[in-house]
């Protein structure tokens, strides 16, 4: 399948870099895909965490911390747990929408600086260099901060991530 969908974007007139992001799309909604599925099929609810899936002893299947968890998934998690009943449990869905954002953002930032400096002769090759390394070591730094905000949803500590925090709060209603 994925020789068909290269031959036919090659046909095109697609460069490989174009190509490369098609995978990059292509494989962002599989993945969105998947993560719907599986909240779909789990019995998790968007639109509040105490009352899905109850047991007959009246216990929830998905408690606020592991909902608060689920909802620290960059962009898909906050879309998804966005609207719950739960202000611990928004508050993280909309901070991993602004994260995941940033995220994003920077993302493509750091494509076009790439694209930019593999254009430049002769020094072109050194600015990328120095330009990789400190891409890697901010991808490196926001995922230790995505893996710290998990950590603290899940053991029920509410924790602002520095600038994006505070900016999440006051969209939720939680000054």
């Amino acid at each position: 399948m994925n020789v068909l969908i290269t031959r036919e974007l090659a046909l095109l007139n697609f460069a490989p870099d174009d190509l490369r992001v098609v995978r990059l799309v292509f494989g962002g909604l599989a993945l969105l895909a998947a993560f719907v599925a599986f909240v779909s099929a789990s019995g998790l609810s968007p639109h509040g965490t105490r009352d899905v899936g109850r047991k007959a002893g009246g216990r929830s299947y998905l408690n606020t911390k592991i909902a608060a968890g689920l909802a620290c998934v960059p962009l898909i998690g906050g879309i998804v747990f966005l609207h719950a009943r739960d202000s611990f449990v928004r508050f993280y869905a909309m901070q991993s929408i602004i994260f995941g954002a940033a995220w994003f953002l920077f993302s493509i930032v750091s494509a076009v600086v790439h694209a930019v400096f593999g254009a430049i002769p002769d020094i072109g090759g050194i600015l990328l260099f120095f330009w990789a390394i400190i891409a890697a070591l901010a991808q490196l730094a926001f995922l230790v901060v995505l893996i710290i905000a998990i950590v603290k949803a899940v053991s029920g500590v509410p924790w602002d991530i520095p600038y994006i925090g505070p900016v999440a709060r006051r969209r939720v209603g939680d000054v």
